[in-house]
């Protein structure tokens, strides 16, 4: 193993910070109690431990959550990602469904995955955890500017555990404490709670019905079914009663690819062996369902704030934020009627 101490660079790096660390001696000045009640301030890096946090089996668990206070603005593409490829015993659907766009709110009607735009690779990613492509993190306006997604205050947690006395960790989960922006991405397979707000539009059936719901696609391995106890109406009870009826088994996440942050906390992506229940983001803004073992993302609308995961189901071109030649570059949406 190749150890960095000794190195040049780390001569390099351990003079700079003794050069540091004596110009920051020679400027302090001592405060008493008094001074230093009138002083405020704040560190960049924040680090808070949650020791002895319940668990939904009576347990406690401890963590530890390093914070960067600082703004992130991120303009990123990835083609694809698959995380987590392995047998498990919980695996959900795991591959079974029916994987076309529900007749009644899609506006082309029933149509294949496979037929879509940014076509279907189930079987390739049957196995893994999740399997998204075509992800996108920012979008370009119709005047060509880039628009980024804003990240405030991440941050990455740590979990542990005791095993025979000793400390272990059992999982992580990364995140931040507010997101905004556009997010795009095609989901093949995902293993998550995923509890976006959908503005629904049904008019495949004749007359306009329009409704938003707090649709639940949760589940390992799922190709996004919905799970219609999980499911809220937000807005015309009616509507939304008629439309989840109509939609039947073939309400999925797909093909919604167009995804909007609105002040999402509750926007994380954990790693763990075992089932964890996280402490709230923000004070509270009260705890996210349980994250399983495995990988798992977390992705969520917060019907109290009206903030967090929004999307559409009229509305469902890809972000553009792509290069010419992309696969999907030719998707580009009119932000004139992207309004929510």
């Amino acid at each position: 193993m190749r150890r960095l101490f000794g190195t040049p660079l780390a001569r390099l790096l351990a003079g700079f910070c003794g050069c540091l660390t004596q110009v920051a001696v020679a400027q302090l000045t001592p405060l008493n109690d008094d001074e230093l009640a009138l002083s405020t301030g704040q560190a960049m890096i924040k680090i808070q431990e949650f020791n002895d946090h319940t668990q939904s089996d009576g347990s406690t668990l401890d963590f530890t959550r390093i914070s960067l206070g600082g703004v992130l603005e991120v303009n990123a593409n990835i083609d694809r990602a698959t995380v987590m490829r392995y047998d498990r015993d919980d695996c959900g659907d795991c591959g079974d469904g029916n994987y076309k766009t529900a007749s009644t709110t899609y506006p082309d009607g029933a149509v294949n995955f496979e037929d879509l735009l940014a076509g279907f690779d189930r079987e390739a990613g049957k196995e893994a955890d999740a399997q998204l492509r075509n992800i996108s993190l920012g979008t370009v306006d119709e005047d060509g500017n880039v628009i980024p997604v804003v990240m405030e205050d991440p941050y990455i947690e740590f979990v542990w555990d005791e095993f025979e006395g000793e400390r272990v960790l059992v999982g992580f989960r990364i995140g931040q404490h507010n997101a905004s922006g556009v997010m795009g991405n095609t989901i093949d397979t995902i293993s998550g709670t995923v509890q976006p707000l959908v503005n629904v539009l049904a008019s495949a059936i004749g007359i306009n019905l329009q409704s938003k719901i707090n649709f639940d696609f949760s589940g390992v391995r799922t190709g996004g079914n919905i799970n219609k106890d999980q499911t809220t109406c937000v807005t015309n009870q009616s509507d939304c009663n008629t439309i989840l009826t109509l939609a039947g088994t073939e309400a999925q996440l797909r093909p919604v690819e167009y995804n909007l942050l609105d002040n999402a906390s509750k926007l994380f992506m954990s790693l763990s062996s075992i089932a964890v229940d996280y402490p709230e983001i923000i004070p509270g803004s009260g705890t996210s369902p349980t994250a399983q073992s495995g990988f798992w993302v977390n992705m969520q609308y917060d019907i109290a704030t009206d903030t967090g995961l929004k999307a559409f189901t009229e509305l469902y071109e890809h972000p553009d934020n792509y290069f010419e030649g992309n696969p999907i570059a030719d998707a580009v949406y009119n932000s004139a009627v992207h309004q929510y």
